[in-house]
């Protein structure tokens, strides 16, 4: 007992800078999040050579699109698109996957792999179908604010087995889709160079 207290007043009398010590700040990177909203202008990917004349267009539409970046130049990246033609016609997409991004002071430029599923929906709503998909991307967020971040954003898209399950169809369907957009940045430091923002 007496030589706990000893050693106890030695320790303090000798090394009094252990009275004074602080918590060391660690490193921990917070989740960033970001979710927002598109606005896209897409060239269907209808051939030329298919019989189905009807998509022969630039559809229009939106979409919503979320970010999760739990560490440093990697995230994941969830969206919904949907574009419209006439007649009725409209390619629906529900799409996740990894992303690469780098930040550059206020841009982000950015990469991703996308795999989810897409609706084709025919002429006067006669029917519609659903395929399996993979898209490839990239883009750039500019950030406007702490909180308020530009997206310009490029998908190529490819829908699998369209050409097997639509009859007179030459081959898969493969969309080009440009989109712009706004998210809300939620989480995260917004002005710290070291990492995402």
């Amino acid at each position: 007992m007496y030589l706990k207290k000893i050693i106890t007043a030695l320790a303090l009398g000798v090394f009094p800078s252990l009275l004074m010590s602080q918590a060391m700040p660690t490193a921990a990177r917070r989740l960033n999040v970001q979710v927002g909203g598109l606005f896209s202008a897409a060239n269907p990917g209808i051939a030329s050579d298919a019989t189905i004349v009807y998509g022969q267009m630039n559809f229009k539409g939106g979409g919503l699109y979320a970010t999760i970046d739990p560490a440093n130049h990697l995230g994941l990246e969830m969206s919904v698109r949907q574009v419209f033609g006439t007649e009725g016609v409209h390619e629906r997409t529900y799409s996740a996957g990894p992303r690469f991004y780098l930040t550059r002071g206020r841009l982000m430029p950015y990469g991703k792999v996308l795999f989810g599923r897409a609706v084709f929906n025919f002429p006067n709503n006669i029917a519609n179908q659903a395929f399996t998909e993979g898209s490839l991307g990239g883009g750039l967020d500019y950030r406007l604010s702490s909180t308020l971040y530009l997206r310009a954003d490029y998908e190529y898209q490819r829908w699998f087995s369209f050409g097997t399950q639509v009859s007179a169809f030459p081959g898969s369907l493969s969309p080009s889709v440009a989109s712009f957009g706004i998210a809300y940045h939620f989480g995260g430091n917004a002005n710290c160079e070291c990492g995402r923002y």
